[in-house]
């Protein structure tokens, strides 16, 4: 009889340490992925940066924005690596060009460059950045993060400024 409780009391602290385990990861998990997030959102800000420096060069001298990152790398503007989301796999950012006509009739050049949250977050927990992807998004708000806006001129900031 005593066997039996020995080992029942085993089991039941064997599950019990499992208990424990599961609740410490549901709890680290959430945290660990905003701590990765927020280290990968810092090295794509940086590349967005330097995209928006290099269409700004561009802009100036020829009076729009460049419609592709691979000419900004062979104007020497942007190193052929910055035109990629890190952590992406080799995902390209995304570039949109247009323009606004404004009430002058002049036409004022509009420049969107962003990497999508699936893009930058790539390896990371899917449902957390599928949720993410869901939150912004039924927010109305671009799903990663972006420079400029060829809806409406912002100046060329980031969503995150």
């Amino acid at each position: 009889m005593q066997n039996k409780n020995r080992w029942t009391n085993i089991i039941l602290a064997m599950a019990a340490i499992v208990l424990v385990c599961l609740c410490i990861g549901s709890v680290a998990s959430p945290i660990l992925f905003d701590k990765k997030r927020q280290k990968r959102e810092e090295k794509v800000k940086a590349s967005l940066v330097k995209i928006r420096e290099a269409q700004v060069v561009f802009e100036q001298r020829h009076g729009k924005y460049c419609p592709s990152l691979d000419t900004l790398v062979g104007l020497g503007l942007l190193m052929p690596g910055d035109i990629y989301v890190p952590y992406s796999d080799g995902m390209p950012f995304e570039l949109e060009i247009d323009s606004m006509r404004m009430r002058t009739g002049e036409y004022m050049p509009l420049m969107q460059c962003g990497a999508r949250f699936e893009d930058y977050l790539y390896g990371l927990d899917e449902q957390q950045v599928k949720q993410l992807t869901e939150t912004v998004g039924n927010a109305g708000n671009y799903p990663g993060l972006m420079i400029g806006n060829t809806a409406a001129p912002n100046g060329n900031a980031g969503n995150w400024e």
